[in-house]
């Protein structure tokens, strides 16, 4: 099987940023969307998976992730897909296979629904429907266990909760430490 030496790290520009991401492998594509607070990197044992069966698969930093670029603006879920759309087409590819964790499920089962003609196949893991998930937010259970997703559109506050003492608050909320920028991709992983 192959490993994550093989993969091949790209940049891609779409939708106005520059979007890094590994490609591993030949075929009909698969985009794997990474989930919050995550990077491509969850996907690792995925990617030699399934470019072993035949497929190109390609994992992106999700805008404002990782190696992708930062914008201040333009995190809406409808600018966010056309970075999707973007990646697809800029591959040379009309469709693919969309797999999403997370926050990557719910781009994921968005992207779907808007871009029909796009998805070959969908597959989501840990993100509820749509309309489900909007269905049991009206309920307090769901809302006491949503809390988090409101706190981060709060302007300012968790970039400075979760950035003071070098991090530590971001080392806290998360199972593994941030990948720091300076570092080359391989010793970050």
């Amino acid at each position: 099987m192959a490993t994550t030496e093989t993969w091949q790290q790209r940049n891609i520009i779409t939708n106005g940023i520059r979007m890094h991401y590994v490609v591993q492998g030949e075929g009909p594509l698969i985009v794997l969307l990474h989930g919050f607070p995550e990077f491509l990197y969850s996907w690792r044992y995925q990617i030699p998976f399934l470019a072993g069966h035949n497929y190109c698969v390609v994992a992106p930093d999700l805008r404002g992730y990782n190696d992708s670029d930062k914008p201040r603006t333009g995190y809406n879920v409808s600018n966010l897909l056309r970075d999707i759309v973007g990646l697809i087409k800029g591959l040379g590819f009309e469709k693919a296979t969309i797999v999403g964790h997370d926050w990557g499920g719910a781009l994921a089962w968005v992207f779907a629904i808007s871009y029909r003609e796009m998805t070959e196949r969908l597959i989501v893991l840990n993100a509820p429907h749509p309309l489900a998930f909007m269905r049991e937010l009206r309920t307090l259970k769901q809302l006491r266990k949503s809390w988090y997703m409101f706190f981060f559109q709060l302007s300012l506050l968790p970039e400075f909760i979760l950035g003071r003492n070098h991090g530590l608050g971001y080392r806290t909320a998360c199972s593994h430490p941030p990948p720091y920028k300076n570092q080359p991709f391989r010793q970050r992983y």
